[in-house]
C-alpha cells in the first residue's frame, strides 16, 4: 500500500529534475554569447580571491575598496598589456589582411626552396590557389575574435565585482550543496583553484618569456620587423604540441629561400635550442611552483579545451582533465571505499 505513494513521489522527483535541467539547458544555450566572459572572470576570480581576503580580513579594507583596487591592478597587469599587445599585431598585419599577396609568394618561396633542395613539396599548386580566399576569409575572423576579446571586458569586471564582493556566499553555497562530503569538497575546491592558477598564470607567463626569448634572437639574426614577430611568436606559443615551431621554422626556412642561409639556420638553432627550451624549462618551473601537472595532461587538455570552448581552453582543458581524475578518486574513497589516499 506505501509503494504506491512512493512510486508516485519519485516520479515527481524525477519529473521535477528532468525540467530543472531543461531550464538550464534553455538558458546556458541562449547564453552562449557570455560563456567566453563567464570563464574570463571566474579566471580572475579565482586568482584575486585571495588577495581579496587578505585586504578584508588581514588589512580590515571594505570589500568594495578591496573589489576596485583588484580590478584596477588585474586590469593594469594582465588585460590592458594583452589589449595593447593583440591590438599592436593587428595594426601591423593589416595590411596582409587587406592584401595576402606577401604571404603567398613568402609561401611559394619556401616551397620552390624545399622542392628543389629536398624534392619535397608541401603545397601544391591547387593548395596554393586556395591559400589566397582562405587568408582573406580567416585573418578577418582573427580580427574579429580578438575585437571580441576586448569588447567581452566589460562584462568580465561586471561579473567579476559582483563575485569578488561575495566570496563567503559562494563558498557557502559550493559547500552546502556539494554531494560530498565536506573534506573532499574542500579538497576539490583546493585542487580546481590551484589548477586554474597554474594553468591561467603559466599560459601568460610562457607566452610572455617566448616573445622576449624570440625577439632578442630575431634582432640578433636580422629579422625584419622583429619586434612582431616575436609578439606573435608568444602568441603561438599557446598552440599545441607545434607552439613557437609555427612561426619561427618557416623565418628559418624562408631565409634560407631567399639566400641568407647562415641567418636560416642560426634562426633554426636559436629556435629549437633556445626557443623551444624556454618553453620547457619554464613550464618545468611554473608546474612544480603553481601544481604539480603531468605535462601529458597539461597537452591532452588543451588539445580537448580548445576544441570544446575555443580560447579559454587554453585554460579550463587541463582543468577539466584533472578534475575528472580529482573525482574519480573521490568516488573510489566515498563509494567504493577503496583505502587509497586521494
Amino acid at each position: 500500500m506505501e509503494s504506491t505513494p512512493k512510486k508516485h513521489q519519485t516520479i515527481q522527483h524525477v519529473t521535477f529534475l528532468v525540467f530543472l535541467i531543461f531550464l538550464v539547458y534553455v538558458i546556458l544555450k541562449h547564453l552562449a554569447f557570455m560563456h567566453g566572459a563567464l570563464l574570463g572572470s571566474l579566471t580572475l576570480f579565482i586568482l584575486s580571491i585571495g588577495s581579496h581576503k587578505y585586504l578584508t580580513i588581514k588589512k580590515k579594507w571594505k570589500k568594495s575598496y578591496a573589489t576596485v583596487f583588484i580590478l584596477i591592478t588585474t586590469f593594469l597587469l594582465i588585460l590592458l598589456p594583452f589589449y595593447f599587445t593583440i591590438t599592436f599585431i593587428v595594426q601591423q598585419i593589416q595590411p596582409l589582411i587587406e592584401n595576402p599577396e606577401p604571404i603567398i609568394n613568402g609561401l611559394k618561396t619556401i616551397n620552390n626552396y624545399l622542392a628543389s633542395r629536398f624534392d619535397v613539396s608541401l603545397l601544391s599548386p591547387e593548395i596554393m590557389s586556395k591559400v589566397g580566399g582562405m587568408l582573406q576569409n580567416y585573418l578577418p575572423q582573427i580580427l574579429s575574435s580578438s575585437l571580441n576579446v576586448i569588447s567581452n571586458l566589460l562584462l568580465i569586471y561586471f561579473i567579476l565585482w559582483f563575485m569578488l564582493n561575495n566570496i563567503r556566499p559562494i563558498e557557502k553555497w559550493i559547500k552546502n550543496n556539494s554531494p560530498f562530503k565536506l573534506k573532499n569538497t574542500l579538497f576539490i575546491y583546493k585542487e580546481f583553484g590551484l589548477s586554474v592558477k597554474s594553468n591561467a598564470i603559466g599560459v601568460y607567463i610562457l607566452a610572455i618569456v617566448q616573445a622576449i626569448v624570440a625577439i632578442v634572437g630575431y634582432y640578433i639574426f636580422g629579422v625584419q620587423e622583429a619586434l612582431v614577430w616575436g609578439l606573435i611568436t608568444g602568441v603561438a606559443s599557446v598552440i599545441p604540441i607545434v607552439g613557437t615551431m609555427a612561426i619561427w621554422m618557416p623565418l628559418s626556412i624562408y631565409s634560407m629561400a631567399t639566400g641568407d642561409i647562415g641567418i636560416g639556420v642560426g634562426i633554426f638553432l636559436y629556435g629549437l635550442l633556445i626557443i623551444g627550451s624556454s618553453d620547457n624549462v619554464f613550464r618545468f618551473i611554473l608546474q612544480k611552483k603553481l601544481a604539480e601537472t603531468h605535462p601529458l595532461i597539461t597537452i591532452i587538455g588543451v588539445l580537448f579545451g580548445i576544441s570544446f570552448m575555443g580560447f579559454w581552453g587554453l585554460v579550463y582543458g587541463p582543468v577539466i582533465i584533472i578534475l575528472l581524475i580529482t573525482l574519480y578518486k573521490i568516488y573510489l574513497k566515498e563509494y567504493v571505499k577503496t583505502e587509497d589516499k586521494i
